[in-house]
């Protein structure tokens, strides 16, 4: 009994969790903790998982895959959509880092600095184009943002660019981690970009010329 207890208390701390990850809980998600239908949980990310992969939103695809194993560990199809995703995400950050290389030994910075910004959404931890972006390709395509009380770089995202999935750009451009807190009336040094979708949902990115 005790640890049936123990399980259960697991799996409810291992959802909020996810809520605080993906910052709310929709209608329906709320009444699936509140009926304990976990399946049903489940099942919602999985539908999510298909639609945003449908739409090029690979990287959203793969953490909703990453919420589904988390309650069907021995799924092998789960598994396998997520090693799947992994190598593509990873194949289209190699392939705009090496467009965004060709285009800085042609001069062409706001072209390169594009493919870079691309190959960190594809891949939030390549380091080969963070290293770039930081140290050869510092330029005037920046804002400057005051931390307000309660900000985090999920929801200074969400304001900034209305993706708060963008949080890795400010930890990278102000050498933090995605876990630090951040202090009021700090000044953080931010990215100016344009989202233009290709289709639904997809992460391309541009640079917009800074007004600041």
């Amino acid at each position: 009994m005790k640890r049936v207890l123990l399980y259960q208390i697991w799996r409810i701390c291992k959802i909020v969790l996810i809520g605080i990850i993906f910052g709310c809980a929709t209608p329906s998600m709320r009444a699936t903790f509140e009926d304990g239908s976990f399946s049903t949980f489940s099942e919602h990310y999985r539908k999510k998982a298909m639609e945003y992969e449908k739409t090029g939103d690979l990287y959203r695809s793969l953490q909703s895959w990453e919420i589904v194993r988390s309650f069907q560990t021995g799924d092998q199809e789960v598994t396998n959509k997520i090693k799947d995703l992994k190598v593509k995400l990873n194949t289209l950050a190699d392939e705009h880092f090496n467009k965004g290389v060709s285009h800085y030994k042609n001069n062409d910075v706001r072209a390169s600095r594009n493919e870079f910004l691309l190959a960190l959404c594809y891949n939030p931890e390549h380091e080969e184009a963070l290293e770039y972006l930081k140290n050869k390709l510092a330029g005037e395509d920046f804002r400057m943002y005051e931390v307000k009380k309660g900000d985090t770089f999920k929801e200074i995202a969400r304001k900034i660019y209305d993706d708060p999935q963008k949080e890795f750009l400010i930890a990278y451009f102000n050498d933090m981690g995605k876990d630090a807190k951040l202090i009021p009336e700090t000044t953080l040094r931010l990215p100016v970009l344009e989202a233009i979708p290709k289709k639904p949902s997809s992460i391309d990115l541009k640079l917009k010329t800074s007004n600041y």
